[in-house]
């Protein structure tokens, strides 16, 4: 690794790789999350749907209205959790797509600067650990930064949401066992079961639960390594 090229990668930090974040966090909050702002008029709309189609096939004679109001109205309340759980599975997801991201980034760094020019093309070194150990040669220990905590807490979430159940899901659940309870979500707190490391269902916004305030956070985090990646190289 020639640390004369410091300078330049600072500025492609800030340039490229900083804006490649907030834009992550632009997207969910700015296209993706507004589409979710009207499920209780939804709710409706499908408890009527179903009212409607329920009427076109019986008679007044032989219906029980009760029971038809009833099934309306579970209708609507199907859609509504459906919803729900599709809008807390995409904020589960892009926890992922800020991981991945951030690997992106660092492997064009391991790539174009940290490795020889001979081993670009041996995919057996784009890892983490491989960046790690390499700059750690050049006595920078990105370990040590105060951003790196969190970074691999997302790496732990990522992992989760990714293959559910596993060793990932149960370390993240010694260290952030809240993100694991549906009280920290887009549901409303209600009589919950205990928060566990069991997890199933993370795309359907089920069993982990990041909120927008913890995906910033994040996002956050991934930007401050940058930054003192970009400390660390002209300090050099």
């Amino acid at each position: 690794m020639n640390l004369s090229n410091g300078f330049f990668w600072s500025r492609h930090f800030r340039e490229v790789f900083e804006p490649q974040v907030s834009s992550v966090l632009a997207l969910l909050e700015g296209r993706l999350l507004p589409t979710f702002g009207k499920l209780e008029t939804e709710a409706e709309e499908a408890t009527q749907a179903e009212w409607d189609r329920l009427m076109s096939m019986s008679g007044p004679e032989d219906a029980d209205m009760g029971d038809l109001a009833e099934t309306a109205y579970d209708a609507g309340i199907a859609h509504f959790s459906m919803m729900t759980g599709l809008q807390q599975g995409l904020q589960n997801l892009f926890s992922v797509s800020l991981h991945h991201l951030f690997e992106q980034q660092a492997f064009i760094f391991l790539r174009k600067e940290v490795l020889d020019t001979s081993e670009d093309g041996d995919a057996q070194l784009f890892k983490t650990s491989v960046l790690r150990k390499r700059l750690k040669d050049y006595g920078i220990d990105i370990g040590a930064f105060r951003c790196w905590p969190v970074v691999d807490e997302l790496r732990l979430v990522a992992n989760t949401v990714k293959h559910t159940e596993g060793d990932s899901a149960f370390k993240l659940f010694k260290l952030r066992p809240d993100l694991f309870s549906p009280s920290n979500s887009v549901f409303e707190k209600s009589p919950w079961p205990k928060a566990s490391a069991r997890v199933y269902s993370p795309l359907m916004g089920e069993d982990i639960y990041i909120t927008t305030e913890q995906l910033k956070i994040y996002a956050a985090a991934v930007t401050d390594f940058w930054q003192e990646m970009a400390v660390s190289m002209t300090s050099a």
